[in-house]
């Protein structure tokens, strides 16, 4: 009989459990050995290792017994995929009163709230429904894994849309249309 072996995922983390006890044939184990994401030389145990996102992991657990027979049985899982990016633009509440095309008065600064995004530079592109294809405004922004950015680019137009267009390390997209109100 072989060894009772398997790999259970549970989200980024897998539990690996074996148990040799059942390959014995009448015959008494002489060793185990389990090799891959565990090392040991238990007769049965469990072990829960986090591997981060989109990871496969194995085991394999081989026992010999006293005439010298020898049985492996491996198992593996993969661990699930990180969230897809996400993205949207809001009033970030902050008065651009004063900026150069603000004139009245009454023009916000635009803030990114992001999520699941891999940590780097990008770029960030201001757009309502009239702008060039390139938007309004853009630069480069330093972000996080999630958080919010207040921007650089600004807006006054209530009942208007606007939306941005964020490029870097593995992510060009867009957010939403979201209608502007002061």
């Amino acid at each position: 009989h072989n060894p009772h072996v398997t790999a259970t995922r549970n989200g980024t983390s897998i539990t690996f459990e074996w148990n040799a006890n059942p390959s014995a044939n009448g015959r008494p184990i002489d060793s185990v050995r389990v090799t891959g994401a565990v090392t040991s030389s238990a007769t049965s145990g469990s072990q829960t290792i986090d591997f981060g996102y989109s990871q496969t992991r194995e085991i394999t657990v081989t026992v010999t017994d006293s005439a010298g027979q020898r049985v492996s049985k491996s198992a593996s899982a993969r661990t699930v995929d990180p969230p897809p990016p996400s993205a949207n633009v809001r009033n970030s509440g902050q008065s651009a009163a004063g900026q150069p095309n603000c004139k009245t008065g009454n023009c916000y600064f635009l803030q990114l709230n992001y999520a699941n995004f891999p940590g780097g530079d990008y770029h960030v592109s201001c757009h309502d429904e009239d702008s060039a294809p390139g938007g309004f405004a853009g630069r480069t922004y330093r972000l996080r894994t999630e958080g919010s950015e207040r921007l650089g680019c600004y807006y006054g137009f209530a009942g208007h849309k606007v939306r941005l267009h964020i490029s870097g390390p593995g992510v060009d997209m867009w957010t939403d249309w979201w209608t502007w109100q002061q």
